[in-house]
């Protein structure tokens, strides 16, 4: 097995850097049969997909992305998949509302802001004023001979 996953490994690095995007998606299948828990293979179709114009298949790619890192714990990760899912496709409401569900497990929205501080508590007595400083002593300024200086 790890033969055949080295094998497609390559034939995708050879495609990336030949541009042959159609080539790389299809070797990205037989990475994620191999290992469909490996989400960056689901972000790279996704990726490789935007660019031979298959809009659809990315954002389907990017959705198991997305779950999948959250599903390891890496929800910032999965935040930032879903908004690359509304840039493809904005009216998707599903992205929207995970990336919600997202921030309100972790406190990030859904709490309400702690409420405002009077403006009394702000104001802060002082006895005296602090002394002001002394001014600092005129300087009498000298005009230079440049006369000499560039012969």
């Amino acid at each position: 097995m790890a033969n055949k996953k080295e094998q497609l490994y390559n034939d995708l690095t050879k495609f990336v850097e030949q541009s042959q995007w159609a080539k790389a998606v299809q070797d990205l299948e037989g990475l994620i049969a191999l290992e469909p828990a490996n989400a960056t293979y689901y972000l790279r179709m996704g990726d490789y997909s935007v660019k031979i114009g298959h809009r659809i298949r990315a954002v389907k790619a990017y959705y198991q992305a997305a779950q999948l890192f959250v599903d390891w714990g890496f929800a910032m990760k999965g935040i930032a998949t879903y908004k690359m899912i509304l840039r493809l496709a904005p009216g998707e409401k599903q992205a929207a509302e995970l990336i919600r569900a997202i921030n309100s497990n972790l406190g990030i929205m859904g709490e309400a802001p702690p409420p405002p501080v009077p403006e009394a508590a702000l104001q802060v007595e002082m006895a005296s004023p602090p002394p002001m400083a002394a001014p600092a002593p005129a300087i009498e300024l000298q005009p230079l001979d440049t006369a000499g200086a560039l012969s």
